[in-house]
C-alpha cells in the first residue's frame, strides 16, 4: 500500500503543479492581450501626421474598428498549452486509479484460518553440537482432524548470542505422506555452529508455509 500511497501523493502534486502552470499561462494570456488591446488603442488615438495623444473622443469609426479589433475571433489566439497540461494531469490520475484498481484485485487473499485441532503439533525438539555443527531433532504430529500433508519440511534457523542470524538447513521428515493422526521425526544438520545462541523451527511443503503448535 506504501506504493499506491506514493503514486496517489506525486499524482496530486502534478496536479498541483499543472492547476499553476495552467493559471500562470492563462494570466500571461490575459496580460499579453491587454498589451494588445492596449497597442491598438494607442494607434487608433495618435494622429496621422504627428505623434502625439488625442486628447478627445475618437469617431464613431474608430470605435467601431476598435470592437473589431479587440473582438474579432480571428485575431484571439486560443491558449492549447494550458488544455494540454490539464489533460495530462486527468490522464495521469485515470492511470493512478486503474493501476490501484488492478492492485487491489489482484491482491492475494489471505488464506482461511486452521483450526487449533487442525494444526500440525511439534512434540519433541532437542539439539545435540558436534564440533561446529548442530543437529536439531524432533518428532511432529498431524492431528487426527488434520488432512494429509505431502512432502513436509522441517526448516530450522541459527541466530548467534547477540540474536543475529547465522544460517538456516532443512530435511524433509521421514514419512513422505503424513496422514491424519500420524506422527514423523526429523532431523536438521548444519555446519559452521560454533557461535550459535538459538534456533527457529518451521515446517513447510513444496508451495506453502505449514502452521505449528508446540505440544512438548
Amino acid at each position: 500500500m506504501n506504493v499506491f500511497t506514493t503514486l496517489t501523493v506525486l499524482s496530486m502534486a502534478v496536479a498541483a503543479a499543472m492547476t499553476m502552470i495552467v493559471l500562470r499561462l492563462v494570466l500571461q494570456e490575459r496580460r499579453r492581450s491587454a498589451a494588445r488591446v492596449a497597442a491598438l488603442e494607442s494607434d487608433i488615438y495618435r494622429t496621422a501626421e504627428e505623434d502625439i495623444v488625442v486628447l478627445h473622443d475618437p469617431p464613431s469609426s474608430a470605435r467601431h474598428n476598435e470592437m473589431l479589433l479587440t473582438d474579432s475571433p480571428t485575431q484571439r489566439s486560443f491558449p492549447i498549452a494550458p488544455v494540454v497540461a490539464v489533460g495530462a494531469a486527468v490522464v495521469l490520475a485515470l492511470l493512478v486509479g486503474v493501476s490501484r484498481y488492478h492492485a487491489a484485485v489482484d491482491e492475494p487473499r489471505p488464506a482461511p484460518a486452521v483450526a487449533a485441532d487442525q494444526v500440525m503439533q511439534l512434540l519433541s525438539l532437542n539439539h545435540e553440537r558436534e564440533d561446529d555443527h548442530l543437529t536439531v531433532r524432533g518428532v511432529v504430529r498431524n492431528p487426527p482432524r488434520g488432512s494429509e500433508v505431502d512432502h513436509l519440511t522441517a526448516v530450522v534457523l541459527l541466530f548467534n548470542q547477540q540474536g543475529g542470524f547465522l544460517t538456516s538447513g532443512r530435511s524433509a521428515v521421514d514419512t513422505a505422506a503424513l496422514q491424519p493422526g500420524a506422527e514423523s521425526s526429523f532431523a536438521v544438520t548444519m555446519p559452521g555452529a560454533s557461535d550459535v545462541g538459538k534456533y527457529r523451527v518451521s515446517f513447510r511443503t513444496d508451495d506453502r508455509v505449514v502452521p505449528h503448535v508446540d505440544r512438548r
